[in-house]
């Protein structure tokens, strides 16, 4: 079992190599690489590597977090992420926090891809009226994502550390710290009108903010909620974590 671990640890480090610079279509094939590998080993061993490879400071030549290239991996676009969703079946019952969590980010793609399409056309002299005349719908849009992430931190994530997942949580929460930082300075300058800089907020939304939730959020749905599924394997777990789901709002 330790060589095979080995072998496949090594495999990995091939690929996160093979990811450091590469363009858009070398990173859908390393992706589905990745991919089909997890089919074959199990989301909890991948994390489990993933996060020894790391814990072991290991470098890329050029590159001073291994992180970056390894993320850079699940790179996906708007539709792409959507259709990825909706395929994704982990056979639960309708009421399971996974199929939840899963719901949630069906919603949430769908109304980001509403609100990129607004954001693809606003040019720097009108960005401020764009965006307040779409004010709710951000507000909107943002509330269901605060929501998520308040199940997924208060609840979700603490139940998987006391399960023995390491790592892959504390870098999901940092994530969410700079979705959360986007939409705040969002809406810092809504409050005050005609900021001359407002479509600096325009450009990192559609230039940051988008592709990383997309990234987050195909992370989560193919790697970490699949090995959630193996860490928590009690029926008793997941009604606590549906219990605690319900006291959020």
């Amino acid at each position: 079992m330790a060589i095979a671990t080995q072998a496949i640890t090594e495999k990995f480090i091939s690929l996160i190599h093979e990811a450091q610079g590469a363009d858009n279509k070398k990173l859908k094939e390393l992706r589905k690489k990745f991919i089909q590998a997890l089919g074959i080993i199990g989301a909890k061993q991948f994390v489990t590597i993933m996060a020894d490879i790391l814990k072991d400071n290991f470098h890329i030549q050029g590159c001073n977090d291994a992180r970056i290239p390894l993320k850079s991996i699940f790179n996906i676009s708007l539709d792409e992420l959507e259709d990825s969703l909706l395929s994704k079946d982990y056979r639960l019952p309708k009421e399971h926090p996974l199929s939840g969590l899963s719901q949630d980010h069906i919603g949430n793609i769908k109304k980001l891809k509403a609100l990129h399409l607004v954001f693809s056309v606003i040019k720097e002299d009108d960005a401020y009226e764009k965006i307040v005349s779409r004010k709710k719908d951000i507000e909107d849009y943002y509330a269901e994502l605060d929501l998520h992430i308040k199940k997924e931190e208060e609840v979700f994530f603490p139940a998987l550390e006391e399960a023995g997942m390491k790592e892959h949580p504390e870098v999901l929460r940092e994530e969410h710290k700079k979705f959360r930082q986007i939409f705040a300075d969002m809406f810092s300058f809504l409050q005050i009108p005609m900021q001359d800089d407002f479509y600096l907020i325009v450009e990192k939304f559609r230039k940051e903010f988008v592709p990383a939730l997309c990234n987050h959020v195909f992370r989560e749905t193919y790697v970490f909620y699949p090995a959630a599924l193996e860490f928590i394997a009690g029926k008793e777990e997941w009604i606590k974590i549906e219990e605690g789901f319900s006291r959020i709002k």
